[in-house]
């Protein structure tokens, strides 16, 4: 072997050596116990590894002996509902189940993750009762004392009313621009398993201003407005409600504009399914009262409008991912050539072992501009979005693809840097 082959193999064997060392140690500490692939975005997957370390977290569902697969949605209160499915594969394929977990509204964040921990916890033992770790497993049951507000029946005094005030804004300076933009508002909403009502008043302020040469140049946008929707039960597959609003809204040439619009749901799965499935058809009646700020390219002032929707709306979650479909088909009655036809779809998928696709895309046909103001539209207000302008179609389209490899396991903390 002459010098210049033994650089090159030691070379070669510096490169490595740290890998083999590496991948030994990994394997030595990797835990035998039980794989658990855990599938839920809502979870702080560092703080998860690091109260339940006595299992080992593969990156691949395949992988898996359980598959934790949590959902999320929010409670009429505000609060947030977690349904988490426990799914075995390999030698425990069979042993399936769910628990459910609430996080009341006026819970932390640190208060939510605890929760969902102790719920896995929880939904665990079965498992870990099979395997090595079983004669190591420990209950404890917190039993409020008799008489404490724990076991006492508690009387809600808000009568499930759910008030939020928010304001929030942002300004932007430089030498020759001024951006300010600023919205409050007040939502109330109060939800049954009978009612949902729900209302908005909500005020959106948009001021910009340019300076170019001695010239000045001042954007101003405005939406303001109030809405109100009631919703009565009709069943596991039915629903009947009425909506309202009231708006102003510059951008759109609106002064003023005032709607009322009974509907009619259909849920193809049962409400009570929601979690996992949703497929409904909606059907909607607008009478709509249009006050415009400049006349319109049909010589419009104002006008009272009726218009019909159809909207149907697909989601699926599942282990395999997530699917999003929804169409709304609209025309107004006394020209159904003004016309809106309105699909966005969003899906996440893993289409095999690492490989996840995710795909999500808006396209809307516009034919129903009745607002649009009469005249030419300056380039001034294009640049300013200070109005909107005509439009045959908007559209819209994301894709991503993910493709992870290497280690199964993901059991190691380390935030450093």
């Amino acid at each position: 072997m002459n010098f210049s082959s033994f650089k090159n193999y030691f070379f070669l064997a510096f490169i490595f050596f740290p890998f083999v060392v590496q991948n030994s140690q990994a394997q030595n500490n990797v835990k035998t116990y039980l794989d658990v692939f855990l599938d839920c975005s809502g979870c702080d997957m560092n703080y998860t590894r690091q109260k339940i370390n006595y299992v080992n977290y593969v990156m691949d569902q395949q992988l898996a002996q359980v598959h934790i697969f949590v959902t999320q949605q929010q409670t009429g209160s505000g609060s947030q509902q977690y349904e988490l499915n426990f799914m075995g594969r390999k030698d425990f394929e069979g042993l399936d189940y769910t628990l459910e977990f609430t996080s009341p509204q006026t819970d932390t964040w640190d208060e939510r993750r605890s929760g969902l921990i102790e719920i896995i916890k929880v939904g665990l033992v079965p498992y870990l009762n099979k395997t090595d770790l079983s004669q190591k497993i420990k209950v404890s049951v917190d039993v409020p004392e008799e008489g404490s507000e724990g076991q006492a029946a508690k009387k809600d005094p808000w009568n499930y009313w759910i008030f939020e005030l928010y304001a929030n804004g942002n300004f932007d300076k430089e030498s020759a621009r001024t951006i300010l933009n600023y919205r409050y508002g007040l939502q109330a909403d109060r939800i049954t398993e009978e009612w949902r009502f729900r209302s908005h008043i909500y005020f959106n302020t948009n001021e910009q201003t340019f300076e170019q040469g001695g010239t000045t140049v001042t954007s101003n946008r405005y939406r303001n407005g109030a809405f109100a929707s009631l919703v009565k039960s009709l069943g596991d597959h039915w629903s009947a409600g009425m909506s309202s609003s009231v708006r102003k809204d510059t951008y759109r040439n609106l002064d003023f504009t005032m709607s009322v619009s009974p509907a009619l749901e259909f849920s193809f799965f049962p409400y009570t399914e929601v979690m996992k499935k949703e497929f409904t058809l909606a059907y909607r009646v607008n009478v709509i009262q249009n006050n415009y700020i400049e006349e319109t390219v049909f010589f419009q002032n104002e006008e009272m409008l009726t218009r019909q929707s159809l909207d149907l709306s697909i989601r699926i979650r599942q282990p395999w991912g997530s699917i999003f479909a929804g169409a709304e088909a609209s025309h107004y009655f006394h020209d159904p050539t003004k016309n809106r036809l309105e699909m966005d779809s969003f899906v996440n998928i893993r289409i095999f072992k690492g490989l996840a696709v995710r795909l999500n895309g808006e396209l809307n046909f516009i034919r129903d501009q009745l607002y649009l103001p009469k005249g030419e539209t300056t380039l001034e207000d294009i640049l300013l979005q200070q109005t909107q302008v005509a439009t045959d179609y908007e559209m819209y389209v994301g894709l991503g693809l993910s493709y992870t490899f290497g280690s199964m396991y993901n059991n190691i903390i380390n935030t450093r840097l």
